[in-house]
C-alpha cells in the first residue's frame, strides 16, 4: 500500500507541477503576447480602415506608390528636379522615413555634388520594386547616375508578394509583384491585386491561399500557433530564437521583420537577388547612366561591425561588386568607421531609420565616394 500510494503520489505531484508550468506558461506569453510571432491567418485580413487608408496608394504595376505632387512624383526636396545629376530608387532607407524632407541624405547630396538629387524611395519596397519603379521612371531629369539602395534585410521582401504574409504588423496591407528565376532569367510575376476594385478581396481570407501561392513567406510559415498547451511553446526554436533576439534588440520591425531568419544563405534567394541586381546594371547601362548599389546599415550591422563581424549579405554584395566592376558604396563600413558603440546611436531615429544626422554623415562619405570616380 505505501508503494501504491508513494506512486499514486508522485503521479499526483507531477500533475500538478505540469498544470502550475501551464498555468504560468499562459500567464508568460499571454502578458508578452506583443513580443512573439504565432501563426494566425486572421491577422492576414484587412480591415475596412486600413483598406481606406492605403488604397488612394495602391498600383498594380508596382504595388503602392506614394502620392507626391512634383515633377517626376519624386519626395519633395530637390532644388531643381527638372535637371537632376543622380536618381535614387530603393525602400524606406532611400526614401528617408522619420526624416522631413530637407534632411535625408540626397537633400545633404545636392550641394556636395553640385547638382540636382531625386529621391524616388518607397517606404516598405523590395530591390524588385524599387528596380520597376526606376524602369518607369529611370530617365526623368536626365540623370547620369542612378543609385540603387539596399539594406541586407531586403532579400526577404524579394520572395514576398503579400506583405501582410511577411510582416503582419505592417501599415502597408497591399499585394506586390515579384521576380522568380526560371532558367537564370528573371520572370516577373504579375500583382494578383490588378485594380483597385479588387482590393476589397483582401477583407477575407479565402484569397489568402491564391495570394500564398507564390509567396515564400506564406510557404514556409515557421511559427507557432498561440493557445493551449501553452508549455509546448517553450520548446519552440522560432520562441527561442526571438527571445535572443529581442535581447540582442533586434524586436520585429519593418526595417528588420525576420531578424531569426537570413534568407542570404538560402541559394535561391540569394541568387534571384543578384539577378535583380544584374538587370539594375544592364538597364543603366542601357540608358548611358553610372549604376551603383548603395548598402544602407541597419543599427545591427553596425554593432556586428564594431565586434568585428559582419552579416553574409554584407560579403555577398561585396564579392559581388568586385567580381562585376559594379560601384558599391559600402554604408555600413563607413558608418561603422565614422562612430562607436558610445555614439552611433545618435544615427538612428526611433524606428530605426537614419536620422538627420545618420543622413548627413551618409552624405558626406558619399560625395567622397562619388568624387573618387
Amino acid at each position: 500500500m505505501r508503494v501504491k500510494s508513494k506512486i499514486v503520489g508522485s503521479i499526483l505531484a507531477l500533475v500538478m507541477g505540469l498544470a502550475v508550468c501551464e498555468l504560468m506558461c499562459a500567464a508568460v506569453f499571454t502578458i508578452c503576447k506583443a513580443r512573439f510571432s504565432f501563426h494566425e491567418p486572421a491577422e492576414y485580413i484587412v480591415s475596412q480602415e486600413q483598406l481606406a487608408q492605403v488604397a488612394p496608394e495602391y498600383s498594380s504595376a508596382l504595388g503602392w506608390q506614394p502620392l507626391y505632387k512634383t515633377t517626376f512624383g519624386e519626395r519633395p526636396g530637390s532644388a531643381n528636379s527638372q535637371q537632376a545629376l543622380i536618381t535614387t530608387f530603393g525602400d524606406s532607407y532611400t526614401h528617408g522615413d522619420e526624416v522631413q524632407d530637407s534632411e535625408t541624405w540626397q537633400t545633404y547630396l545636392e550641394p556636395l555634388v553640385g547638382g540636382a538629387v531625386l529621391n524616388f524611395g518607397v517606404g516598405g519596397y523590395g530591390t524588385d520594386q524599387a528596380l520597376l519603379r526606376y524602369r518607369e521612371l529611370g530617365t526623368r531629369g536626365e540623370a547620369k547616375t542612378v543609385i540603387l539602395g539596399v539594406m541586407l534585410e531586403n532579400i526577404n521582401r524579394i520572395v514576398n508578394c503579400y506583405r501582410p504574409f511577411y510582416f503582419t504588423k505592417t501599415g502597408i496591407p497591399l499585394t506586390k509583384p515579384r521576380f522568380e528565376l526560371i532558367d537564370g532569367t528573371l520572370s516577373l510575376i504579375p500583382n494578383a491585386i490588378q485594380s483597385s476594385d479588387e482590393l476589397k478581396r483582401l477583407l477575407s481570407l479565402k484569397v489568402m491561399p491564391e495570394l500564398g501561392a507564390k509567396d515564400y513567406w506564406y510557404e514556409h510559415s515557421i511559427y507557432p500557433e498561440f493557445g493551449f498547451p501553452f508549455l509546448r511553446l517553450m520548446f519552440s526554436r522560432t520562441i527561442w530564437l526571438e527571445a535572443i533576439a529581442a535581447v540582442r534588440g533586434r524586436n520585429r520591425s519593418d526595417v528588420d521583420a525576420r531578424p531569426t531568419v537570413d534568407l542570404w544563405q538560402d541559394e535561391r534567394s540569394r541568387k534571384l537577388m543578384l539577378a535583380i541586381f544584374d538587370e539594375f546594371v544592364a538597364d543603366a547601362q542601357r540608358l548611358g547612366q553610372t549604376p551603383i548599389v548603395l548598402l544602407f546599415p541597419r543599427k545591427s550591422d553596425l554593432e556586428m561591425c564594431f565586434n568585428g563581424k559582419s552579416e553574409k549579405g554584407e560579403q555577398v554584395i561585396v564579392d559581388y561588386a568586385r567580381r562585376q566592376g559594379l560601384k558599391l558604396f559600402d554604408g555600413i563600413e563607413h558608418l561603422c568607421g565614422l562612430s562607436n558603440q558610445a555614439n552611433y546611436q545618435e544615427l538612428y531615429a526611433a524606428q530605426g531609420h537614419l536620422s538627420s544626422k545618420g543622413n548627413r554623415e551618409l552624405a558626406k562619405g558619399l560625395s567622397e565616394f562619388l568624387k573618387r570616380g
